[in-house]
Formats: structure tokens, sequence, C-alpha cells
């Protein structure tokens, strides 16, 4: 299945794009090693709305060379399959970004003695797939890779600027300042994953779409 993905030609597709979400895991643990203890849960927030947010950033940058750079059309001439182009290629990144959600997790459970592991990474990987997924769907809607960082981020920062106050209804954040226990956790990460697989099938379907219309043109065939 992944045998036509290149994650090394796809890193340097991205430039210097890829670095910069691990800026944030490194104020992560700039702030875990020098900060206050008593400040501690400055890092839940870096968790929820700085490093689980920038889980997008790799999704939205796989697409900026063939949606925004002129590579659309040899982005639908390649012979792989809808899959390939879009899902399997976003879940190795998202595969490496987990793994250092997860180092995060494990820290956080030697700063707070009564946090839980599997919940912290329950809360923080359902926001992430969350954020993941919504990326997906607005990069092959839109085709543009401004349009789901503006409103993935204008959402975050109106969430963090009000503390929920203003967007009414479900919130992807937590707003919590010390770990949570599990039944405060799972019914909004099961809202989050439920919404996550949504917009991914929906992100699969019109690729797949787009694909097969992109290909039938070239007289070409490729499911």
């Amino acid at each position: 299945m992944f045998r036509k993905i290149d994650l090394f030609f796809e890193v340097k597709a991205m430039g210097y794009a890829f670095y910069f979400p691990l800026v944030f895991f490194i104020v992560f643990f700039i702030q875990y090693v020098m900060g206050e203890k008593e400040l501690s849960f400055f890092l839940l927030t870096q968790m929820e709305f700085l490093i689980a947010p920038f889980s997008a950033w790799w999704v939205i940058f796989l697409y900026f060379d063939y949606f925004e750079e002129d590579g659309r059309d040899l982005f639908y001439s390649y012979p792989v399959t809808a899959l390939e182009h879009g899902l399997f290629r976003v879940s190795i990144f998202c595969f490496i970004y987990f793994l250092f959600i997860l180092i995060c997790c494990a820290a956080l459970t030697f700063r707070f003695p009564d946090a839980n592991f599997f919940v912290l990474l329950l809360q923080y990987l359902s926001e992430s797939i969350f954020y993941i997924s919504v990326a997906f769907l607005f990069i092959i809607c839109f085709k543009k890779v401004t349009i789901p960082i503006v409103i993935i981020g204008s959402y975050v920062s109106t969430e963090y600027l009000t503390g929920g106050q203003i967007i009414p209804l479900f919130h992807v954040m937590f707003f919590n300042d010390s770990p949570l226990a599990f039944d405060e956790v799972i019914l909004s990460s099961t809202i989050n994953l439920v919404l996550s697989i949504v917009c991914t099938v929906i992100g699969h379907l019109l690729l797949a779409k787009q694909s097969q219309l992109k290909v039938f043109k070239n007289n070409k065939f490729y499911i």
C-alpha cells in the first residue's frame, strides 16, 4: 500500500513548513524542564491550543505543491489510487506526529501524579485527529492552504481568548488546567472522533471523485 509513498521526498517537498510544528514541541519541553512547577497547567494549555491544532499543519502542506504550485495535473496523473493520494499519505505523517504527542503525554504523567496516561492520550489524540480530518477535508475542497489554516486558526484563537464562551454548542477543547478523569473525557472525545470520521470520509470521496474525473479526461482509470 505504501510502496509508492516516499517519506523523504514528501518532507523535502514541504520544505521549512515541515519543521514548523516541531517548534511547539521544543517549546513544550523547555517549559517542562525550565518552567515553574506551580505553572504546570500551562503545559496542558500548550497541548490543547498549540500542539493539538498544529497536527493539521503537515496535512495541509502535503498538498501545497500540488494545489498551489501548478502541480495539480501532475498530481492526478500519478498511477496511484485515491487512498494512496490521500489517506495513506496523511496517515504516515499523522503517525509521526502522534508519536510526539505520546511522548508529551508520558512526560505529563510525571509532572501530574494524578494524571492517567491513557486519558491524556485520548484527550489530545481525539483533538488532533479532529483537526487533521478538518484540514484534509478543507484542503481537498478548496485547494488552498490558507483556507484550512485561517479556519482552524480562527476557531482555536477564538476558543482560547474567550474560554469557549462565544462559540455555542460543541467544543473540541476541554479547557482544563488539571488532568481529567476518564468519564470527563470520553463523551467529547467520542464526538471528536465521530466528526473526524465523517470529515475524513467526505474528503476521501471528494478526492476519489476528482481523481476519477481527471483520469477519465486523460483516458486512464485508477480507482
